[in-house]
């Protein structure tokens, strides 16, 4: 009987080891999900700092604004320069660029849905305006 007793404590003291091993292991779980949280939102950070606008135009000047209609270009304006271009169509229809603090942007458009308008300023080579109605196009370019 009193082995009974001894098994019965060495059971009972082997399951506190064990439950306090397992909280242990909880809380080293718990640590570690918290750093990598802390990692992915610090590395998310870094990512959109360095995506952010104007971010990839180290140089501005050396951008250039290209316009085509039809799919040809009409003209090629340096980021530099702040300077308004007005393209028209051989319908007769017009876009007016404007490039100011090295971004362009289409001020305005006798288009029906002004979405080239809305797209507001592009800053970064890729970004793009179109305006479909015109058949129009505006991208950034890293000059020459």
């Amino acid at each position: 009987m009193s082995f009974m007793k001894d098994r019965t404590r060495e059971d009972i003291g082997s399951r506190k080891e064990s439950a306090l091993a397992g909280k242990a292991g909880q809380r080293r779980n718990t640590a570690v999900l918290i750093l990598s949280l802390m990692a992915v939102f610090l590395a998310a950070s870094a990512i959109r700092y360095l995506l952010r606008p104007g971010a990839a135009a180290k140089d501005s000047a050396l951008l250039k604004a290209v316009i085509q209609i039809d799919g040809k270009e009409v003209c090629s304006l340096d980021l530099d320069k702040n300077t308004e271009y007005r393209a028209e169509t051989k319908d007769g229809h017009y876009n007016v660029i404007v490039v100011e603090d090295h971004s362009v942007l289409v001020r305005e458009a006798d288009c029906s849905n002004q979405i080239c308008v809305r797209t507001g300023r592009i800053r970064n080579p890729g970004e793009v305006i179109a305006c479909l109605p015109h058949r129009m196009i505006v991208y950034l370019s890293e000059g020459d």
